[in-house]
């Protein structure tokens, strides 16, 4: 008997012993699974990200307007864009967990109007350039399509196509007028907007992607953190030499008019806009915007406050304004935090958690993985 007792004595320190080095084992098994999931929900979510950012600014390929769209608009914007539940509605002019991107592709339907739009719900009357398909009046336009149209000053319009006369030359836009009044000759184009937000059901929030008319798209889950930072020229816009004054070319954004031309459809002063004003002494231009401080390399950090401050463009009372700060953005810095799906390996919170789930065990804790990436928009880079 005693010896019977010594022997199961000894066997369960044994079997208590095996137990105790197979439960790290065990949490393995439980962990690993999660992690290389959440790893792969992170890929998605800046891949999807990514590639929108790399194309932003992308312009027409042939005409007047040819050329990256920072020229004559920013391609990257710190608030929601579309036909529903757009920012600019509301007032808001920044969000540091929203971020729209705008960018032609690849198409033929790339023109300019033929007459001046003075009512912003008439249709618009599309004269073809050298690179419309031939014999195709309306140079590739189609129903359904998402459009733009701008003018070099700041002013620009994205609408949906919903229907076309060929014998007439006209595109009929959606039913909600142009917000804007644009002369003969302004650019015209088939347009892609991708806005990516944060959307948030209760404790739980998903990066989404919205298309700039009636789709939001689910792209990532469980996102504990979704912030952009946005780095910039740290000189302000210039004239550059050896244009003359009816046709001035700048580093970045819209030239001024000619000295004495006032534009009807802004308020700031004949000969000025919203990046340039007239010296009172001399008449010659001189730019709005400050000169920052370069923070890496030759680019600034662009203060949140710089972003939604003015001065505005086209001007302060035009309803799709934005900050002429904007024009500056040449890098996005994306922070992109994941947290574990399952809450049962998600403890009460700390440094290494956003939120604070059901684990209290550490060998089975999960933190949430961070991953910061520093995006260069080719198109808006292309003038540096």
């Amino acid at each position: 008997m005693v010896e019977l007792l010594l022997v199961t004595t000894i066997v369960a320190i044994l079997t208590s012993a095996t137990l105790i080095l197979l439960n790290p084992a065990r949490a393995i098994f439980q962990l690993q699974p999660e992690m290389a999931d959440m790893q792969q929900r992170m890929r998605v979510g800046l891949d999807a990200l990514q590639r929108d950012l790399l194309a932003a600014g992308a312009g027409l390929d042939w005409g007047e307007a040819a050329g990256p769209l920072v020229r004559a608009l920013p391609p990257v914007l710190p608030f929601r864009i579309g036909t529903r539940d757009a920012d600019r509605s509301r007032g808001v002019s920044y969000r540091p967990d929203v971020i729209s991107v705008v960018y032609v592709p690849s198409s033929p339907a790339q023109c300019r109007l033929r007459d001046w739009i003075a009512d912003g719900g008439s249709p618009i009357s599309v004269e073809p350039v050298p690179g419309c398909p031939p014999a195709d009046p309306l140079c590739g336009f189609q129903e359904g399509q998402q459009a733009i149209v701008f003018d070099g000053r700041g002013r620009w319009d994205v609408f949906r196509v919903t229907g076309s006369d060929p014998s007439t030359g006209w595109v009929f836009h959606a039913t909600d007028p142009l917000v804007n009044w644009y002369e003969k000759g302004a650019a015209l184009a088939e347009v892609v907007t991708r806005t990516y937000w944060v959307r948030r059901d209760g404790a739980e929030a998903s990066l989404s992607r919205y298309d700039g008319y009636k789709t939001d798209v689910e792209i990532t889950d469980h996102v504990a953190d979704f912030r952009l930072e946005y780095f910039g020229e740290a000189e302000p816009p210039r004239l550059l030499p050896g244009f003359p004054e009816d046709a001035a070319r700048t580093s970045y954004g819209p030239a001024p008019p000619p000295a004495g031309v006032d534009d009807r459809a802004e308020v700031w002063p004949a000969g000025e806009n919203c990046l340039f004003a007239r010296d009172p002494e001399t008449g010659a231009p001189r730019s709005r915007l400050a000169r920052l401080n370069a923070t890496d390399g030759s680019l600034a950090l662009l203060p949140a406050a710089s972003l939604g401050d003015g001065p505005w463009c086209p001007d302060a009372f035009a309803p799709n304004r934005f900050d002429a700060d904007l024009f500056r953005v040449r890098r996005v810095r994306v922070t992109l935090r994941i947290r574990s799906a399952l809450g049962l390996l998600v403890g009460s919170g700390g440094l290494r958690l956003w939120s604070g789930g059901d684990q209290a065990h550490t060998q089975r804790l999960l933190p949430d993985r961070e991953i910061r990436l520093d995006v260069s928009p080719r198109n808006l880079n292309l003038g540096r």
